[in-house]
């Protein structure tokens, strides 16, 4: 159902201005940044993730 699966890791939160926050994901390798409202974001730990991509 999905064109790409990753498995990979949340290894760092960084504090940004206002209420937003700054996540980083590693895929090995493959690294993302995700910044949004703490609100959002806060569901998110230092943890096991899966990022499933679909075109």
């Amino acid at each position: 159902m999905y064109d790409y699966v990753c498995y990979g890791k949340v290894y760092r939160f960084e504090e940004g201005e206002g209420d937003m926050i700054r996540v980083f994901v590693s895929f090995g390798g493959l690294l993302l940044y995700l910044k949004g409202p703490y609100k959002k974001l806060t569901g998110l730990r230092i943890d096991y993730v899966y990022m499933l991509v679909k075109r």
